[in-house]
């Protein structure tokens, strides 16, 4: 039903004039209730209904916000599914999506942590033939994951932050447990927290931090911790002294990596908009290039190794992609287009042409370049002027010699 517009017919009193439900009275009562400013959907919204009728013949309702399915068309503006969810795509939707309409469907669901709530909506999307898209990057380290000597774990602090508030556990006593307090952790117990865990209360928190001289203390809820990945861990900084510290970092938005079996560091980056990443990707394979990003260790190290490039690898520092493309020009132009329209969330580093390093104003410069066939129509315009030779040498020279050969004949005007 609509929230707020139920209106007496024959749709409604088709279901409740045989139960002996009075018709005007509950569509009285449903959009009171519907029409509340504090409920989770609004007035026009398709709601669930339960109405529950008792043995003297009196009845009661509640109301849940709408389905799933509902909430995601909205976002991708679909007016129905795909009739064939597996091999046809009706949208694509970004995370930022899913999320939300995670977050409004949690009191429903009725799951412990917004994690299992967007997992459920990603499953109804796909099911739908909705497209979740975000950048997804998997890199093989070569390694065997089997042997703890090789193993690859530890943390990274994303200078954004990871878009949601992390929430904290702290297990300490004494001066340790009132400066977990004051730090802002959002639980925070001792031997009184564990006994709580242990008869089954469930812990909704993203980390877990606790003291040196605690741990033992913890060790009979371990199992409990580590099925949900909550287990403190000194080489993730979560079994420490500096309670404050820890907090701090965690809740500024520190993340976990390790390897999987396999070998492979699978890691999520959503500060630049899915759509918008996407975009960027489409844009580039249309002149023949790509977006690759990689951990800069092995940037470094496969840039030293080829030797081409091998001046590049002092500029891998922090969150860096390489674009590539045949065309220089032309990739200019889409990533200083593209960064104009995501302004703070990428830049320039630097650009590389045959054996040559460009600054970020050669990358602007070359922007500017009208493209190689608008370049030959202008020249065919000035053929019977007179033409330098030198001008006319550098048509099919490298871009940056022409910019150079046009910054010097500008000059002289």
């Amino acid at each position: 039903m609509e929230a707020g517009k139920a209106i007496p017919g024959p749709k409604i009193a088709s279901v409740l004039g045989p139960r002996g439900i009075p018709v005007p009275k509950f569509c009285e009562a449903f959009n009171k209730v519907t029409s509340a400013a504090n409920a989770n959907y609004k007035v026009g919204d398709l709601v669930t209904v339960r109405i529950s009728i008792k043995d003297d013949r009196s009845h009661d309702f509640t109301v849940s916000g709408p389905p799933v399915a509902y909430l995601l068309k909205q976002e991708a503006k679909l007016s129905k599914s795909s009739g064939n969810p597996g091999k046809e795509l009706v949208a694509k939707l970004p995370m930022s999506a899913i999320i939300k309409v995670a977050k409004c469907k949690m009191v429903d669901m009725k799951v412990d942590n917004e994690d299992s709530a967007v997992k459920m909506v990603v499953g109804t999307a796909k099911s739908m033939g909705i497209e979740v898209v975000e950048v997804d990057i998997a890199v093989n380290l070569g390694v065997d994951s089997r042997k703890s000597e090789e193993q690859v774990r530890g943390t990274v602090v994303l200078p954004k932050g990871i878009g949601k508030n992390i929430k904290v556990a702290v297990f300490a006593q004494d001066k340790h447990l009132l400066e977990a307090e004051k730090a802002g952790a959002d639980i925070a117990g001792g031997e009184d927290l564990v006994e709580e865990i242990k008869k089954g209360r469930k812990l909704d928190v993203d980390w877990c931090i606790t003291t040196p001289d605690f741990m033992a203390k913890i060790t009979p809820i371990a199992k409990v911790l580590g099925a949900k990945g909550l287990m403190p861990n000194p080489k993730f900084g979560t079994v420490t002294s500096n309670i404050a510290e820890a907090i701090k970092t965690i809740k500024s938005g520190q993340i976990k990596f390790r390897t999987d079996k396999n070998g492979v560091i699978h890691v999520n980056f959503k500060s630049i908009n899915a759509n918008d990443s996407l975009t960027l990707r489409n844009s580039l394979k249309s002149i023949a290039g790509g977006v690759l990003v990689v951990k800069n260790t092995l940037a470094r190290l496969a840039l030293e190794r080829t030797g081409k490039f091998s001046y590049l690898s002092g500029k891998f520092s922090g969150s860096v992609a390489i674009i590539y493309s045949s065309g220089i020009v032309e990739a200019a132009k889409l990533i200083v287009d593209f960064i104009n329209a995501n302004k703070e969330k990428m830049s320039v580093i630097c650009a590389a042409h045959i054996n040559e390093l460009l600054t970020v104003e050669d990358v602007n410069k070359l922007a500017k370049l009208p493209s190689l066939d608008e370049l030959r129509v202008k020249i065919m315009r000035l053929i019977s002027y007179d033409i330098p030779a030198r001008l006319a040498l550098s048509i099919n020279s490298s871009s940056m010699r022409l910019i150079r050969v046009l910054d010097y004949y500008s000059s002289k005007k």
